[in-house]
């Protein structure tokens, strides 16, 4: 491989090695071998020296594409080779069809890759570059021929770089089109060609784009115009018209996989400016979209995580519900990672009032998701402030509510306890509160003598108008422990399967603890030298990218582990309760 140096580039011997390898067959890969890429320290006078070999037609830097010498180049290496073309093909004096096939060779070469398609910008920047060429070009698409015209959206944004109105007009024509592709290429370079400040434009292209929503059979050209039309709106969405809402309705009543995809992805982009009444047409579409489709659900768990505020929060509530009741392909409530993140970390008030939503107005699948939305809210150490007033729930409702949470908060005492403990401040009557706070009783603190009485017992220290009523809980839960140590005792249950799991724990401290001892002792090990192994909360390391920089890589880590109180089964009877849960999860509210 050659060798770096910060000398100039030997011009001549590198054309000679150029024509020799070109004429043998393999030039690609031997520039690949040689190490002729963005890295080398010379690329630009490589550039420069391959596009004068090509514009002089001492060689057809274009041909290797043609001969199949990409087939030997794969991964990075492909990608190295494709980059070197994307840099030539601006500069290079070439037929306009002979180079739409290369590009289309090399973006159909980097197969799924987000890079694949870098080859249509250095296209789009060739067609800047030779404005006669990209004249002919929309002149031959105007006149309506026959032959394949596969770059034609490149065409139209370049052109209108260097004259807006007579591309723009151009591409509003071809919407009329008869033929799908140039349809559709009018479509998409509308959304890329820029309008603003001139909102004359702006709005016809808005208008024009509407009305293609409105008119198109094809589903393929809906949803595409729907992505322009989306894109071009949220510009300036100050002018929103009927004709916009009315092509998003139509569209949404016709709906496919492609156009569930694009709704999301335009929400995740575009719902900082875009109107509450479209963000909500938006949402309620989602709710119908096949969770088969794990780009669509992976793209709506975005969107959400990014748009949930108060004003939208509960057309996202009845979407997620929808998805997490699908009949053949269900959610799970795991799979929407971003939007269970963002709800946690970051937006508690509305974590609150989803659970108490979920609780009071859901069904069995959405409740049971409540708990997986607090396995990270637990790890900051907060408290949630339940939103009861928003909802002005009854006494009844605050009763269903409370057996809702110990019904589906099962293996989590503390967030049902406190729930109750809020119904209880904001129950009407002391009749109501004095009912839930026998649920703090029975079972909670029954099963759970852990976790719910170490919640419950500071909040019944604490001030408040109905403090009596979470200590008389307390207090029933100290008569009931009183009442089972006065039995002393008995052989068959003592030691009691918690006691002897107690003393199976304290043994392994002890072993690892000799274990420790004998190691510090060893003779043989302070002789050597011991590696330690740090743990902290990241990795950091470092690479250099194809220009040679040096950048820094830091990765965040965590640490793994779960706890778990179970019930107390030597001395509450499983099956009863059990059967308790049962019986508050199928508890239904009478309307």
């Amino acid at each position: 491989m050659a060798t770096e140096s910060d000398s100039s580039l030997d011009t001549e011997e590198f054309r000679t090695a150029v024509l020799d390898v070109y004429n043998a067959g393999g030039l690609l890969a031997w520039l690949r071998d040689q190490g002729y890429t963005r890295a080398n320290k010379q690329f630009d006078q490589l550039l420069q020296t391959l596009a004068d070999l090509h514009n002089s037609q001492a060689l057809n830097i274009l041909q290797p594409i043609f001969a199949g010498e990409l087939e030997c180049l794969t991964g990075r290496d492909f990608f190295l080779i494709q980059d070197v073309y994307c840099h030539l093909i601006p500069n290079l004096k070439a037929d306009a069809d002979e180079l739409m096939d290369a590009v289309q060779k090399l973006v159909y070469a980097g197969g799924q890759d987000l890079a694949a398609n870098d080859p249509n910008s250095a296209f789009r920047d060739w067609l800047g570059n030779h404005p006669d060429q990209t004249n002919q070009l929309l002149e031959r698409a105007e006149a309506g021929t026959n032959s394949d015209f596969p770059l034609l959206t490149f065409v139209l944004e370049a052109g209108a770089r260097f004259s807006f109105e007579r591309y723009h007009s151009a591409a509003l024509r071809l919407l009329s089109s008869t033929r799908l592709e140039f349809r559709l290429a009018a479509v998409i370079a509308l959304s890329r060609i820029p309008t603003l400040p001139d909102m004359s434009k702006h709005q016809e292209t808005v208008g024009a784009l509407a009305k293609q929503v409105l008119a198109t059979e094809d589903n393929n050209e809906r949803t595409s115009s729907v992505a322009s039309l989306l894109h071009v709106h949220a510009q300036d969405v100050a002018n929103e018209t009927e004709l916009v809402i009315e092509a998003i309705k139509f569209a949404i009543s016709q709906p496919t996989d492609g156009l569930h995809f694009i709704l999301a992805q335009r929400l995740a982009q575009h719902y900082k400016v875009l109107s509450l009444e479209v963000q909500q047409l938006i949402i309620d579409a989602l709710g119908h979209s096949n969770p088969a489709m794990k780009g669509v659900v992976d793209q709506l768990d975005f969107a959400f995580s990014q748009c949930i505020t108060d004003d939208n929060r509960q057309n996202i509530a009845d979407c997620v519900r929808q998805l997490l009741n699908h009949p053949e392909h269900a959610v799970d409530i795991g799979e929407l990672e971003s939007f269970c993140h963002r709800l946690s970390a970051e937006k508690p008030q509305l974590l609150a009032w989803l659970v108490i939503c979920w609780l009071r107005f859901g069904d069995h699948r959405s409740r049971e998701a409540l708990p997986v939305l607090f396995r990270r809210y637990h790890e900051t150490g907060l408290t949630l402030d339940w939103p009861l007033r928003e909802f002005a729930l009854s006494d009844e409702e605050l009763v269903f509510v409370c057996k809702k949470a110990i019904g589906y908060f099962l293996i989590d005492a503390r967030s049902a306890a406190s729930v109750l403990i809020a119904c209880i401040d904001a129950a009407q009557t002391d009749e109501t509160a004095q009912s839930i706070a026998s649920l703090l009783f029975d079972p909670l603190m029954l099963n759970y003598s852990g976790q719910a009485r170490e919640y419950i017992e500071p909040e019944s220290k604490k001030k408040r108008p109905r403090q009596k009523f979470l200590k008389s809980a307390v207090k029933q839960h100290d008569d009931y422990l009183a009442d089972l140590r006065s039995v002393g005792k008995i052989p068959e249950l003592w030691p009691s399967a918690a006691e002897r799991q107690i003393q199976g724990e304290r043994q392994r401290a002890l072993f690892s603890q000799s274990f420790a001892e004998a190691h510090s002792e060893s003779s043989l090990l302070n002789f050597v030298s011991r590696q330690t192994l740090l743990n902290g909360e990241g990795s950091v390391s470092y690479y250099r990218d194809y220009g040679g920089n040096h950048h820094r890589s830091e990765t965040m880590l965590s640490s793994h582990g779960t706890s778990m109180e179970v019930p107390r089964y030597e001395a509450v009877d499983p099956l009863y309760f059990q059967y308790l849960i049962f019986l508050l999860r199928n508890e239904t509210f009478p309307e």
